[in-house]
């Protein structure tokens, strides 16, 4: 054998027990994770959660294509079986939305090897394409994991409208910009025409953008606007829509929230004389939205008692902020009070108005 062969045969030889060891070592970490993970378990599963003694040996349904009359009683029944030799309660279940409800009644216990039926029913009435309903089980066993039951089906409309919720978002009041939907007919459905389109007063305003009545090859397109009230708060209007094909009507939600006309921040003033130094004097910043932008604007105390309240407004300072007025009311208590006082900032812009809650805490 020549140098070179038997060098090149010592090279061989060396990789090979380097193969060998590091096999060994690999193999070595694999029993080691192994016990460890066993150890685990039967010390109770502190670190990883056990399987539960209830179980479902077909936790999934799937009801495939649903007829619009299947849709809004899509129920199945599951088997639940309690495996082990304990009583195992069911303390709480959690559905996946309010379209789902579980037939169960609360602190449901399953007997030792015993069996309990309990019923998923899901309401997908106005849905459309595949739907997914999922309630979740949680029992006693501390350390088990929750045992989730399915019911899945396809749905198609004969009626399709999108989208389903118009959301006009925070809005000063006054007449909204449009928004659009469109009504269509699902696949292998055939023509229908929309009788009559209603809403729940007179705040939402529905505009037929096409001439046709008859919902065919072309979708019929609807214009909404919303007249935003002139108070503080969140409107859910619902659109109402009467059709050829189906006596009962289908929703069309829209939901807006107004600023007001005019709003304050802070909404709450505090005097607090107990603390050292005391605050004296507190910023009210004032927006005036809408159409009143150009009116003036007015702040007055309303004292909560006979005896007068040492509070001034010291001056308002009006700005301009694009398409709405804002001010600044600036409050002054010029003395300390005895205990404790309320009164009222008033702040009035033509026929619109807010009040600002006022506290004063004093010694005794």
């Amino acid at each position: 054998m020549s140098e070179n062969d038997s060098n090149t045969h010592t090279v061989a030889a060396s990789a090979h027990r380097r193969s060998i060891v590091l096999s060994v070592l690999m193999l070595g970490v694999a029993l080691v994770f192994s016990t460890w993970v066993v150890s685990r378990i039967i010390s109770g599963g502190r670190h990883l959660p056990r399987l539960s003694g209830l179980v479902c040996d077909q936790p999934t349904h799937d009801f495939g294509l649903l007829t619009p009359e299947q849709t809004s009683t899509a129920t199945h029944r599951f088997t639940l079986r309690n495996t082990s030799a304990h009583p195992i309660r069911i303390v709480r279940k959690a559905s996946s939305c309010g379209c789902t409800t579980a037939d169960l009644p609360n602190n449901a216990v399953v007997a030792p090897r015993g069996t309990l039926n309990m019923s998923l029913k899901a309401d997908w009435r106005d849905r459309d394409g595949y739907q997914t309903a999922r309630v979740m089980l949680v029992t006693d066993e501390a350390t088990s994991a929750p045992l989730a039951l399915t019911i899945t089906g396809r749905v198609e409309s004969p009626i399709r409208i999108w989208p389903r919720h118009l959301d006009f978002g925070e809005l000063d009041p006054g007449p909204s910009e449009e928004k659009l939907f469109e009504v269509s007919h699902g696949p292998h459905q055939p023509a229908f025409r929309i009788i009559e389109v209603r809403t729940d007063g007179p705040s939402v305003e529905v505009r037929r953008s096409t001439v046709d009545q008859t919902v065919g090859s072309e979708p019929a397109k609807f214009a909404v606007r919303v007249n935003v009230r002139r108070t503080k708060g969140s409107d859910r209007i619902p659109i109402w829509l009467y059709t050829s094909l189906d006596p009962r009507p289908i929703s069309v939600l829209v939901t807006v929230r107004s600023r007001g006309a005019i709003s304050a921040a802070p909404e709450s003033i505090f005097f607090d004389f107990t603390k050292k130094p005391a605050i004296d004097t507190a910023r009210v910043h004032v927006r005036i939205g809408g159409a009143v932008v150009t009116k003036k604007l007015d702040a007055t105390i309303v004292a909560n008692t006979d005896v007068g309240l040492p509070l001034h407004i010291q001056r308002i300072i009006t700005t301009t902020e694009g398409g709405a007025a804002s001010a600044d009311v600036i409050v002054r208590c010029a003395a300390p009070v005895q205990g404790v006082k309320t009164a009222v900032l008033r702040i009035k812009s033509g026929e619109d108005h807010v009040d600002v809650p006022i506290a004063l805490i004093g010694g005794r």
